[in-house]
């Protein structure tokens, strides 16, 4: 079974290496994702080109909250650029796991200044 901490760092080494199949692997065909803040809800594909497009470059600091075989919850950070504006927030996370798949990926980010 896959961790929480494994499925976090298939989000990270996407981010970081541009390279999303360390998302493909983990994702399952019907995955979402929402960006709860936003009201933004992205399918798998769209997920898989936002994860290289450069737009999150890192996410740090797991706090791992709940990790069972039907869901994990959690916090991290995460740091981003939008144009030249960099941004950095901490993130609450929950998502919903079949297997070793992810199926739904909730996200809360709220800005942290410095």
């Amino acid at each position: 079974m896959l961790t929480a901490e494994d499925f976090l760092n298939a989000y990270r080494n996407a981010f970081i290496e541009k390279d999303a199949s360390h998302l493909d692997s983990v994702m399952s065909d019907d995955f979402t994702i929402t960006l709860q803040g936003d009201g933004i809800t992205m399918n798998r594909d769209e997920i898989l080109e936002w994860a290289v497009s450069g737009s999150v470059l890192t996410i740090e600091d797991y706090t791992i909250l709940h990790d069972t075989d039907e869901c994990i919850a959690g916090t991290h950070t995460a740091a981003g650029k939008e144009g030249t504006d960099e941004w950095y927030h901490k993130v609450f996370f929950f998502a919903k796991k079949s297997g070793d798949k992810v199926t739904e990926w909730h996200v809360l980010g709220t800005p942290v200044q410095d």
